[in-house]
């Protein structure tokens, strides 16, 4: 028994000394200097001092231990939100049933900083609801709250904060930008191969789509091209299993700055939530990051978690049959280097598309040794280039 009475008395002396201001906590070391001044030359000048210092902190302690007259909590925010969007969010003020309170100081924290305004005075048993201060966060998993009340004492040695202690975490994802045309097909029409190897009967076919010049004419299902009176070319399941891979560049080296790095997020959230709109499977890969995203909402909240870092990435392998889309800056090794690491010798390197974020460079797309090089300067020319395939 004794031994849980010193740990709850240690815990509360932690908890009161805790709350102590810097002016509270220089009061409190003035009392014990006086005490240890009076010990040593019994004057009791110093004793009288000591003792009033002491009292007043513990005064002021019991003050703030007290609860206020005021509750606060926090509204739910939204769960998701895009970058430069203002976070939207309430406190709830309520006072207490009996007393009313009195004009007071709440505050919020928001991704580890306190955003704090004053709660008027309210009386017994009323709500006021106060709009969080609009604050522009950045790409990330933010985390907002707790809300609680700011409780000084009357000599303002001690502050102590009341609140529900409930914090909410929110997906800030990246910005993306609308395709008005499907790349995907402008992307595979670059070696005329369709998605994936021709299907051999009709058993393999999955659905018909026009022929294209360029088209494989093992591909032309003859039947439906009679029936149609035009041309029709089998997508059979293989090339919808083998989908479309992204790699992102993480490393920190390949940037000149954060806001080059966060271009080269946007291209590459934009690229995969597009092909999921579609309805295209997505092979996905930033840094240590790596996922096979069912839906466009979950790939986005994945896009919110990636950093700078080291470069993890790696190829796909010498037997995928996929397209690569891989998005780097354009500091660091040239894109002749990335489309040998990612498959530029395999039988498959017409289908690999480099985009190279450079910053004042207008957009443009090439062809180089085994890929397709295309240059934006913000993720607003991605359609531009997109559009451009060859």
């Amino acid at each position: 028994m004794t031994g849980m009475t010193i740990e709850a008395l240690r815990k509360l002396g932690q908890r009161m000394t805790g709350s102590l201001t810097g002016f509270g906590w220089a009061v409190a070391t003035a009392g014990v200097l006086c005490l240890v001044g009076y010990a040593a030359a019994r004057w009791h000048e110093p004793l009288a001092a000591g003792i009033v210092c002491e009292a007043t902190v513990l005064i002021s302690l019991v003050a703030a231990s007290l609860r206020p007259a005021l509750s606060v909590s926090l509204t739910p925010p939204a769960p998701r939100m895009t970058e430069g969007e203002a976070l939207a969010c309430e406190v709830i003020a309520r006072a207490g049933p009996r007393r009313p309170s009195d004009a007071t100081v709440c505050v919020v924290r928001i991704d580890g900083a306190d955003e704090r305004f004053v709660v008027p005075r309210l009386s017994a048993n009323v709500e006021h609801r106060l709009a969080v201060p609009a604050v522009r966060v950045g790409r990330g998993v933010i985390l907002i709250g707790p809300a609680a009340v700011e409780h000084n004492d009357p000599f303002s040695l001690t502050c102590r904060r009341h609140g529900d202690g409930r914090s909410y975490a929110v997906s800030v994802r990246p910005r993306i930008v609308p395709f008005a045309s499907p790349w995907l097909d402008r992307l595979t029409e670059s070696d005329g191969d369709g998605y994936g190897p021709p299907a051999l009967d009709d058993w393999d076919m999955c659905d018909m789509r026009d022929y294209r010049d360029g088209d494989d004419p093992r591909r032309i299902h003859w039947p439906t091209s009679l029936r149609n009176g035009t041309l029709m070319v089998r997508r059979d399941r293989t090339s919808y299993r083998s989908g479309l891979t992204i790699t992102l560049l993480t490393d920190a080296g390949r940037y000149r700055d954060t806001d080059e790095f966060e271009t080269a997020v946007r291209t590459f959230a934009s690229i995969g939530a597009h092909v999921l709109a579609q309805g295209g499977p997505v092979s996905c890969q930033a840094g240590s990051w790596r996922a096979d995203p069912r839906g466009v909402q979950e790939f986005l909240d994945g896009c919110s978690t990636i950093t700078q870092g080291d470069d993890t990435t790696s190829s796909p392998g010498t037997g995928s049959d996929a397209p690569h889309i891989i998005i780097l800056g354009a500091i660091g090794a040239p894109p002749q280097e990335a489309s040998r690491r990612f498959g530029a010798d395999t039988a498959y390197a017409n289908r690999l598309l480099l985009i190279e974020v450079h910053p004042g460079i207008r957009a443009v797309i090439r062809r180089t040794t085994g890929a397709l090089v295309g240059t934006v300067a913000t993720v607003d020319d991605l359609p531009a280039i997109m559009e451009a395939l060859p």
